[in-house]
This record gives C-alpha cells, sequence and structure tokens, in this order.
C-alpha cells in the first residue's frame, strides 16, 4: 500500500493509548471497553444472523457524515493547542505540566484521527450493506450483510462510541487544564 494512504501509524497510535495513564502498562480494562465486549457483541450478531434494518444504517450515514466534519475539526484545533504549549525543558520549572500536556495531545491526536477513519469506513459499510440489501433475490446477499458487513459495522459502531466518549474526556481535561 502506498505510504500516502496506509492508515497503521494512526491504528498503531491508537491502539498505543490503551494503556494505563500512571504505569504506562497496557490497560486490561482499555481493551475491554475497545476491542473485547464489541467484538463480543458483533459475534453474537453475527451467530444470531442480525441483519441491521434501512432506518439504522442511513441513521448511521448521517451520523458518520457529521461526526467525521466534527472531528477533522477538532484535529485542527488540536494542532493550534499543541502549537502553542512551549517545547519541553527541563530547566523550566513546569517542564512535568508541559510534557503532560504534549503527551494527552498527541494521544487525543491519534484517538481524534482514529475516529474519524472509522467513520468514514462505517460511512463506505453502510453504502456497501445498502447496496447488498436491495438485491434481495440473491441468497448471498442476505449472507454477506448479516456475517460480514453487519458485524463490522457494530464492532466499529461501538468502538467509535467508546474512543468518542475518550476523546470528549480527554479534550475536557485538556481544556481545564488550560485555565
Amino acid at each position: 500500500m502506498s505510504s500516502k494512504i496506509s492508515i497503521k501509524e494512526i491504528i498503531k497510535g491508537h491502539f498505543y493509548t490503551l494503556k494505563d495513564a500512571h504505569t504506562g502498562n497496557i490497560s486490561l480494562f482499555d481493551w475491554l471497553t475497545f476491542i473485547i465486549f464489541p467484538t463480543i457483541i458483533a459475534l453474537l450478531a453475527c451467530w444470531k444472523g442480525f441483519v441491521l434494518p434501512k432506518e439504522v444504517v442511513s441513521n448511521i450515514v448521517t451520523v458518520g457524515v457529521l461526526l467525521s466534519a466534527l472531528l477533522l475539526n477538532l484535529l485542527v484545533l488540536i494542532y493550534g493547542i499543541k502549537n502553542k504549549i512551549p517545547k519541553v525543558d527541563i530547566k523550566d520549572p513546569l517542564h512535568l505540566e508541559h510534557q503532560s500536556k504534549h503527551n494527552l495531545l498527541d494521544e487525543l491526536y491519534y484517538n481524534v484521527s482514529t475516529a474519524t477513519l472509522v467513520a468514514f469506513i462505517l460511512l463506505i459499510l453502510s453504502i456497501a450493506h445498502s447496496l447488498f440489501i436491495k438485491k434481495t433475490f440473491f441468497y448471498t446477499d442476505v449472507i454477506i450483510n448479516s456475517y460480514l458487513i453487519d458485524p463490522l459495522i457494530i464492532f466499529l459502531g461501538f468502538n467509535l462510541v467508546f474512543t468518542f466518549l475518550m476523546i470528549i474526556k480527554r479534550t475536557y481535561l485538556l481544556l481545564v487544564s488550560e485555565r
């Protein structure tokens, strides 16, 4: 894949943020929240042959487009804030606070980038779902939706909700620390 469109670094950076902030170790609770729980829900939907209703898919498209625009604006805001925070200088008595803010902004940047990417992928999957639902004369179309596309939509949807909540909390912490 071309390095210009590779998303590997964004995903890797997002997974790096799923750690305990105090110890720096992998956080089991974060992995349960962001990976395991959505996977279990998606597998249960797949096992039951669940197909998302058209209205839900339509709402996902709307939310995905709006959320992508909002998150892209947040990326610009984060970039602006990061440029205002002084570089970390060990001689500065506030160097630990500056380092903490830089770390928080880096993690927030990865999370927002990942959420934007997930919202975009959800948009593509929702369009794919709609394409396959229209051709109801093929049994394989229902199989593709219920065993492939819809479980991915469910997994990414839960993951996006949790990531969005994390972004809100981190943005709040950043803005509160600016007082």
